[in-house]
């Protein structure tokens, strides 16, 4: 799976999902929140993915936060 991308110009003040390095790399993983407040979904470049409860969506490994109006494309 391979990740793209286009930033949008509206301002928003909440991420709506975050890219990360998984494992510190050099393989990204996408971290997409939910309707629910209490749940993410994550998406692997190896096709996984898995639903977990929501934390903190920050750290070293943070690549790239999405805001509404951004758009990501998943290729398979």
């Amino acid at each position: 799976m391979k990740f793209d991308y286009k930033e949008s110009e509206a301002e928003s003040p909440e991420a709506k999902a975050f890219l990360y390095l998984f494992n510190g790399g050099p393989e990204l993983c996408l971290a997409v929140k939910t309707n629910n407040p209490d749940k993410v979904v994550w998406f692997y470049e190896d096709g996984d993915t898995l639903v977990q409860p929501s934390y903190t969506l920050d750290g070293c490994d943070l690549v790239k936060k999405f805001y509404k109006g951004d758009t990501i494309t998943l290729t398979f």
